[in-house]
């Protein structure tokens, strides 16, 4: 599942957004290969970069 969020200054709030935008938060659950594919393609990030981030033995590191 694909969620993205931003803040909205003007409103104190985080707001759900559909589009990845400048400075927003992609929040991806149990995502599929395609949707791993998909974000992957649109913020032109390779895939194995998301699909580490799964491997339960991968140690978090920020690139």
């Amino acid at each position: 599942m694909i969620e993205i969020y931003k803040s909205n200054p003007e409103e104190s709030a985080i707001i759900k957004i559909d589009q990845p935008e400048k400075n927003c938060w992609i929040n991806l659950t149990h995502p599929s290969g395609d949707e791993i594919g998909k974000i992957a393609s649109e913020l032109q990030i390779p895939a194995d970069f998301l699909a580490a981030a799964l491997d339960e033995e991968e140690r978090p590191r920020l690139e």
